[in-house]
């Protein structure tokens, strides 16, 4: 006890504010290393199938290995900064996936020759001998707003 107080003495005395984290790391994890290293496969097994994995995955997916290791019943409830320490400690990242642009038909080619049919036949039949394109996007099929 003697050896604490004086611990805590050194560290009150000290007016840094690096002993505010004086806490050895992985000593806040509730869940075993074993229970840790099995979500960590998990994840990556569902990343190496191209499933990716949202916070709340991880959560729910963390409550069901705790309580698969017969503990006490409301002693870990993957909070978020649990979750951001767990990827941190494991050195994982959940992001997001960034939108991808559209695929090309197989057919585009043909549909722009139609098209340009159709347009050349309509300025034939009003007479028009110049086109302006009044858009920064000249053709664009099946849009999809976001």
């Amino acid at each position: 006890m003697e050896g604490l107080r004086a611990t805590i003495e050194a560290k009150c005395s000290s007016s840094s504010r690096l002993h505010c984290r004086d806490r050895s790391r992985g000593m806040g994890a509730t869940l075993p290393p074993a229970a840790e290293e099995q979500l960590v496969e998990w994840i990556n097994s569902l990343r190496a199938d191209g499933v990716p994995v949202t916070a709340l995955m991880l959560k729910l997916q963390a409550l069901e290995v705790y309580h698969g290791y017969q503990l006490p019943h409301g002693a870990f409830t993957a909070t978020w900064s649990w979750r951001r320490h767990f990827l941190r400690r494991h050195k994982l990242t959940i992001r997001r996936r960034t939108r991808a642009g559209q695929t090309t038909p197989a057919d585009a080619a043909t549909k722009a020759a139609e098209f340009s049919v159709i347009v050349r036949d309509k300025m034939k039949e009003l007479k028009i001998s110049k086109v302006y394109n009044a858009d920064r996007t000249g053709v664009n099929y099946e849009y999809v707003p976001t």
